[in-house]
């Protein structure tokens, strides 16, 4: 067993977006620039699958709005993550266009009526606005559609991270069929 000290974090990204605006892709992304993932389970942050080393390299906290049906306090959530120390926090938000990610929301069992969706989304949307003025920063904005069809936009938003360009192979789920017309949100595509 060894005695060295943990190398404290001095980097973080903070990524918040509403529910289906591709949370979990994101992520993944992250994962492959060489980013620790965390994820919240009961309230308490525990390292993420894809990176058990996760002490070794800038960390990853993302939660979708709402999260499991709680709305995270951005504000507190960012000032917290100052309080302990970190050097370069960067906040990031994430959208997708409007329809895509309702009709998303209620294919996954997040909402059970499509006007729920809308209402959540718009609800973040101005949650996220209204963090931005309280904390008088600017966040970075990472759009769903830009980012997985557009290496450029990709490259360049994570070089603005300081991170190298992800790995991930990228494919827009908006194309995919389930989300063409309503009556599809209740089947699975063959």
């Amino acid at each position: 067993m060894s005695n060295e000290a943990i190398k404290p974090i001095k980097k973080v990204y903070l990524v918040f977006g509403p529910e289906s605006s591709g949370n979990r892709m994101i992520a993944c992304s992250f994962d492959t620039a060489g980013v620790s993932s965390v994820y919240s389970k009961n309230g308490k942050y525990i390292p993420g699958p894809h990176n058990p080393n996760y002490l070794d390299n800038p960390l990853l906290i993302l939660m979708s709005l709402p999260h499991n049906k709680i709305w995270p306090d951005i504000i507190d959530i960012y000032r917290k993550v100052k309080s302990i120390g970190f050097e370069f926090i960067y906040l990031i938000f994430l959208d997708r266009k409007t329809d895509f990610m309702a009709k998303s929301q209620v294919f996954q069992d997040r909402v059970t009526q499509i006007e729920r969706a809308y209402e959540n989304i718009q609800i973040a949307r101005d949650y996220m606005k209204s963090a931005i003025e309280s904390l008088d920063i600017t966040p970075i904005e990472i759009q769903y559609e830009k980012f997985v069809t557009n290496r450029d936009y990709r490259e360049n938003i994570f070089k603005e991270l300081g991170l190298p360009a992800p790995t991930l192979k990228y494919y827009n789920a908006n194309e995919n069929r389930r989300y063409k017309d309503d009556t599809n949100l209740s089947t699975v595509p063959n």
